[in-house]
């Protein structure tokens, strides 16, 4: 946290047996992906996570809006891995 603010991750995972990924953001992104493994039953198949930053929540508001029409479930998305890595890549931190 700095001067109140408090920085996050945006974060992708794919998990096991499954082609979707979710786009996510948290303050602490390690508990969050164990909430996900616990919460879903399955194993994270793959994941990245973001520098720190800001404006994390934002960020993450603008991929869900940018692939809405991928959108599947929730935070859900019918996308390839590497392509939102790549898109997390390129976001202003």
């Amino acid at each position: 946290m700095v001067d109140g603010v408090i920085s996050g991750v945006v974060y992708v995972v794919q998990l096991e047996g499954h082609d979707l990924v979710k786009i996510g953001s948290s303050n602490n992104p390690a508990r969050r992906l164990s909430q996900i493994s616990t919460q879903s039953g399955l194993r994270i198949k793959r994941s990245y996570i973001s520098e720190v930053h800001n404006n994390y929540k934002w960020n993450e508001r603008r991929l869900h809006k940018r692939y809405k029409h991928r959108r599947r479930h929730g935070e859900y998305f019918a996308l390839d891995f590497e392509e939102v890595v790549e898109k997390i890549k390129s976001l202003r931190v």
